[in-house]
């Protein structure tokens, strides 16, 4: 655009590049006309760009206090009721701050399909967002992802609730277009919020974000990391060998920095990855697992414990002894899957647990019989058989019932390890012996060698108590 002699002048007189100015906009307002008193002129711009400068900051003062208030936003009747109000004012900023504290509360909120009047609200935050996106800068783009993954987790079994597939999918299509200009947390973010949503039909965005995570991996946060190596194991990703060789060594250099959560984490996701560290990788988050034991939340000790197995890495006697402890004082808090990975861990790993934790992990386990899978209980049983623990005829009787009513679930190498378990435990009858029986020869076809060979254990070890056999 060409500009005038006046426009120049005031230009120069406000000290502003012409560039980020919208000339035609100013000038027009105060037009220097011919024979007009140039002083006087002068002052009308200056009072007019005073003027805008004052209007500028108040609008920016109204943007920051509406932020401020939907951060503040103490419950989700008082984020719904603000969004009622202001919504037709919101920006992107907005949206995107609406959309994290709406994810936070809906955690922590007990859900129904009977709000329909939040839903439609939430439903019309979802559609604004989706008509800003196409300007979101990639922090605001990767906090609207973050945010959609944790409503859409939070909201499993209630519908009317869930993220709707166009915000999804928008947000993921404006993620592929601006994933170059992401930096570290905006890629560890995206990856998150992908292996969440379960998109593992994201191939070629899973690739790009991949290869833009390798050249800043120097740059990760301990958090970042862990969650970027997370992901890809969750998404059933094929990252190649040099790159879990980098992720590796990334992890070596961060580790001081890494919490319980990312020592366990980091660990399961390298086992689902079918990616085997190096002894000093493994011996460095044994030596920080063991200094930082006692913030291990139940999850963090199941996953660490797992990954060990999976790796075939055994930690020392003491360390194993330190986490059976602190696994006793935390069983309270275990859920039922806690509880078998623990016990079904200890057995793989040849560690035997002391007797008070023998007690109290059989304990919880009854206790919460009722929430366990076929899997979980076909796993306990067979820690126990391993570890040559009896808890008593009784108890183990009401697993065996328990087990039989959810046979049905069992995989061919499930099935055939609780059979054994029970015939080493001598609790098998003939009615439990005659229900695995059968469900053993419904799935013959799928048996594996090694599952054939334990069948035909069982059974020979039966003979003579007239119990129904394979043959």
């Amino acid at each position: 655009m060409r500009i005038s002699a006046s426009q120049r002048l005031w230009l120069r007189l406000n000290k502003t590049r012409p560039s980020a100015v919208p000339v035609t906009a100013h000038v027009s307002k105060c037009a220097l006309v011919p024979g007009a008193n140039v002083s006087s002129w002068i002052q009308t711009c200056r009072t007019y760009a005073a003027s805008t400068k004052i209007e500028g900051k108040r609008s920016r003062s109204a943007d920051r206090s509406l932020t401020i208030r939907l951060q503040k936003s103490r419950s989700l009747p008082v984020l719904l009721d603000l969004l009622q109000e202001q919504l037709t004012t919101f920006n992107l900023i907005h949206c995107s701050t609406a959309h994290v504290v709406l994810a936070k509360h809906l955690a922590h909120h007990r859900l129904g399909d009977s709000h329909e009047q939040g839903s439609l609200v939430v439903a019309k935050l979802e559609a604004k967002t989706v008509l800003l996106l196409h300007d979101a800068e990639p922090r605001a783009l990767s906090n609207i992802l973050w945010a959609t993954a944790k409503r859409a987790t939070a909201c499993e079994g209630h519908s009317i609730w869930a993220p709707g597939n166009d915000l999804i999918a928008t947000s993921k299509a404006q993620a592929a277009k601006k994933v170059h200009h992401f930096n570290e947390e905006d890629i560890s973010t995206c990856m998150w919020s992908l292996a969440t949503l379960r998109c593992d039909d994201e191939t070629e965005l899973i690739e790009v974000l991949a290869l833009h995570a390798k050249s800043r991996l120097g740059d990760f946060q301990p958090q970042n990391l862990s969650n970027t190596i997370w992901a890809f194991a969750t998404l059933r990703s094929n990252p190649d060998a040099s790159f879990l060789c980098t992720l590796e060594s990334a992890s070596m250099q961060k580790s001081l920095g890494f919490r319980p959560q990312h020592l366990a984490i980091t660990l399961w996701a390298f086992a689902k990855l079918m990616h085997q560290p190096s002894p000093t990788l493994l011996q460095r988050f044994s030596t920080e697992a063991g200094r930082c034991l006692q913030d291990f939340s139940p999850q963090n000790v199941a996953n660490m414990l797992l990954a060990w197995t999976q790796l075939s890495y055994r930690p020392n006697k003491q360390l194993l002894r330190m986490i059976e402890e602190h696994c006793y004082r935390k069983l309270n808090g275990f859920s039922p899957h806690h509880l078998t990975c623990s016990m079904s861990s200890f057995a793989r790993l040849s560690h035997q647990p002391g007797d008070a934790f023998l007690v109290s992990h059989c304990q919880m386990t009854l206790r919460t019989l009722e929430s366990f899978t076929a899997q979980d209980l076909a796993n306990t049983l067979w820690a126990y058989a391993s570890l040559s623990y009896n808890p008593g005829h009784d108890i183990l009787r009401d697993f065996a019932a328990d087990l039989c009513h959810k046979s049905e679930n069992l995989s061919p190498h499930e099935l055939t390890n609780s059979w054994w378990a029970l015939v080493k435990l001598r609790i098998i009858s003939n009615s439990i012996a005659k229900r695995l029986a059968g469900h053993a020869k419904e799935n013959l076809h799928d048996f594996k060698p090694q599952d054939l060979v334990v069948a035909m254990w069982c059974c020979v070890m039966l003979v003579g108590e007239r119990c129904p056999m394979l043959w």
